[in-house]
């Protein structure tokens, strides 16, 4: 695998099979040394004005 030591995560998912809960400890034993930021869901009753501030905070916008 590839080394993330202090590379950043940003994970979403357009799904709810399995929530973050369970994802989030998955992907931190998976990339030990990255930086996970918090996930966002979306799905049909996500309002779409909350994913350009998501981003900001990650800082990628």
């Amino acid at each position: 695998g590839k080394d993330l030591q202090g590379k950043l995560i940003v994970p979403y998912m357009c799904s709810y099979s399995s929530p973050f809960e369970v994802t989030l400890p998955a992907l931190a034993a998976a990339a030990p040394g990255a930086r996970i930021f918090k996930g966002l869901t979306l799905d049909k009753d996500t309002d779409y004005s909350v994913i350009d501030p998501w981003l900001d905070k990650a800082g990628l916008l």
